[in-house]
């Protein structure tokens, strides 16, 4: 689920950020750049940048005069596995599915895959999906848990 990742990435830096606040504003532009966004070689979501482990010199760049820095770094990383199930707050309750949240990640789950006995009611304040006796209900701002294959 959690993970805490060691990656780089080479940030450009304007010709400006170069000085004193130099630590500063790389910080900032990798987190920037960074958290929110998919990892492209880990397979999930950079949710916080924990800390700069290393950091090259900047080298200027031919052309456009941008200062390129290697930097090392350690970030907590959200992925979630096959055969795992997760807590959810739900969002969203349509005919066709439900909208919900798990982490940093929204997900649609599909009429198709819920239970046969669960069904859409439509007259229900709010809308929602419910079995015959309303011992599961699936509603907006409610929390339900499913199982990610």
């Amino acid at each position: 689920m959690y993970f805490v990742l060691t990656d780089n990435k080479t940030v450009a830096m304007k010709p400006s950020d170069l000085g004193p606040m130099f630590d500063i504003r790389l910080d900032t532009q990798l987190r920037v750049e960074l958290e929110g966004n998919l990892s492209k070689n880990h397979d999930g979501t950079i949710v916080h940048i924990i800390n700069i482990v290393d950091k090259s010199k900047p080298k200027i760049q031919d052309g456009t005069g941008m200062a390129l820095v290697n930097v090392v770094f350690q970030g907590i990383i959200f992925r979630p596995f096959k055969n795992e199930v997760m807590d959810c707050w739900v969002s969203e309750v349509s005919k066709l599915g439900f909208f919900a949240y798990f982490g940093p990640m929204k997900v649609f789950v599909s009429r198709s895959s819920m239970p046969d006995d669960v069904i859409f009611r439509e007259t229900a304040t709010p809308v929602c999906y419910s079995d015959a006796d309303q011992t599961v209900v699936i509603q907006q701002d409610s929390e339900y848990c499913p199982y990610i294959t």
